[in-house]
């Protein structure tokens, strides 16, 4: 999301959130994050044979508001995410691509809303796959040697930013993250999921470091079933950028169920995105509640 990737990507507040979270993100073994929904993380399973031990696929509709102006020509904003989830022989692969501004696209305003397109990739490589043992059952359940993330899209809405703190940052927002991760066993937690990041921007000078946490809370009210999830990313400071912090907490519920569709079908809730020092523009913070609604595949 929220992408990330957000990167939906990416911080002061952080520290007081890692800490009270105990360091949680990034793409768990049963899935999430940039990103701006990006990152989102709920995941309905598709057991498969072969290569894959199961797939998710799922579409996200999101609609906020309160998002900072002039930094955004609207206070409103909303995208359409596509996401997809595998856990694999090797590891997990995580991809999503956000498509923003489809209703709020142009609505007159000056400067015009841009229509932004973002994604990210995240492959990982688990050690007890490659070495074919089980997953531990205390603490730390895995190790992931390599995990890494293509931050990749175009936003048109930067412009904003660019004409009103008289910053230069290029459009096309290309990155490349590589590290190590760690999957923890949490009482309570489906995910509880850590990256340490190398992260380099490709449109700036120099590069930096990102802490991803990514996780999961399934729990039930009465008959109704719920998740908290979401992802935070807390990133050191590269070239005239400053350190940034970006999470998108969701409390979603299954509504496919009432309905009679298959437990895990259909969920609805709410987003709240937090983006502190907003793509490290210091000082340009966001707090956006968002409307979602999503349906696994």
């Amino acid at each position: 999301m929220r992408t990330f990737s957000p990167t939906k990507n990416t911080g002061l507040i952080a520290i007081a959130c890692m800490t009270l979270q105990l360091l949680m993100i990034a793409p768990p073994t049963t899935h999430a994050g940039e990103t701006p929904s990006g990152k989102g993380v709920a995941t309905t399973e598709t057991k498969s044979s072969g290569f894959f031990n199961f797939t998710s696929t799922s579409l996200w509709y999101l609609y906020g508001f309160n998002w900072d102006t002039p930094f955004s020509a609207s206070e409103e904003r909303d995208l359409i995410t596509l996401e997809h989830f595998n856990d694999n022989k090797f590891g997990d692969f995580f991809l999503f691509v956000d498509f923003m501004n489809l209703t709020t696209y142009d609505t007159g305003l000056e400067p015009k809303t841009g229509f932004d397109v973002y994604g990210e990739a995240s492959p990982r490589l688990s050690l007890s796959k490659l070495t074919g043992k089980e997953p531990g059952k205390g603490f730390i359940k895995d190790f992931f040697i390599y995990s890494g993330t293509f931050e990749f899209g175009r936003a048109g809405s930067l412009k904003n930013i660019n004409q009103a703190f008289g910053t230069d940052i290029d459009y096309t927002q290309t990155r490349q993250l590589h590290g190590v991760a760690v999957d923890f066993n949490m009482p309570g937690f489906l995910v509880s999921s850590l990256n340490l990041y190398w992260r380099d921007d490709l449109d700036l000078d120099g590069s930096t470091w990102q802490l991803t946490y990514v996780w999961i809370i399934p729990f039930s009210i009465g008959s109704c079933d719920f998740k908290f999830l979401g992802f935070a990313d807390f990133a050191g400071s590269e070239d005239y950028t400053v350190e940034t912090f970006h999470s998108s907490p969701q409390l979603i519920m299954d509504i496919g169920k009432p309905l009679g569709l298959p437990k895990g079908k259909l969920y609805a809730g709410v987003e709240v995105d937090i983006w502190i020092n907003e793509f490290g523009v210091k000082g340009q913070d966001d707090f956006v509640p968002q409307a979602l609604i999503t349906y696994f595949f």
